[in-house]
C-alpha cells in the first residue's frame, strides 16, 4: 500500500471514530427518558390521557426541530413546563421530579422553580385544558 492510500484510509477510518463519538454526545442531548408521543413542531394540541401518568410523574412530548416539553403530576396538580434550561438554553434531562442543565447544574422543580442556579428564572410553562380522561396541551413557540 503506497502512502497516499495509507493516509487516506486512516482519515476516513479516525472520521467514522469521531462521528460514533458524536453519536453518542448526540444521544446523551436527550431528556433521559422515553417521550409519551414524538410530534412536528408545527403540532399545536396534543391530547394526553391521564393513564400516562399511571407509571411516571413525568410524560414528555418530543418535538422534532423545537424544544421538549414536560407535563407533570404531583398529588393530580398538572403542570407543563418546556425543558430549555432559562440559563443558556440547553435541553433538560428529567430525573425524577426535578430537570437537570446538563451545561452548568441548573436544577429546575417539576413545576418548573428554580432549585439551584447558575438559573435565574423559571421554566416557561404551557397552557392546557383538562378534558373528559385527558389533558389537552396548547403549545406555542418559545423565543
Amino acid at each position: 500500500m503506497d502512502r497516499k492510500t495509507f493516509l487516506y484510509r486512516a482519515s476516513c477510518a479516525a472520521c467514522l471514530a469521531g462521528m460514533g463519538g458524536i453519536g453518542t454526545w448526540l444521544s446523551s442531548c436527550g431528556t433521559g427518558i422515553k417521550p409519551f408521543v414524538e410530534i412536528d413542531k408545527k403540532v399545536r394540541n396534543v391530547e394526553i390521557p391521564f393513564s400516562a401518568w399511571d407509571n411516571n410523574p413525568v410524560v414528555v412530548i418530543a418535538r422534532k426541530g423545537a424544544n421538549n416539553i414536560a407535563v407533570t403530576r404531583k398529588n393530580n396538580v398538572y403542570k407543563a413546563v418546556a425543558l430549555r434550561c432559562t440559563h443558556q438554553g440547553a435541553g433538560l434531562k428529567v430525573k425524577g421530579e426535578e430537570f437537570t442543565c446538563p451545561l452548568h447544574g441548573s436544577k429546575f422543580s417539576w413545576e418548573g422553580k428554580v432549585l439551584t442556579g447558575p438559573a435565574k428564572e423559571p421554566l416557561t410553562t404551557y397552557d392546557f385544558q383538562t378534558g373528559e380522561g385527558k389533558i389537552i396541551l396548547q403549545i406555542r413557540e418559545i423565543t
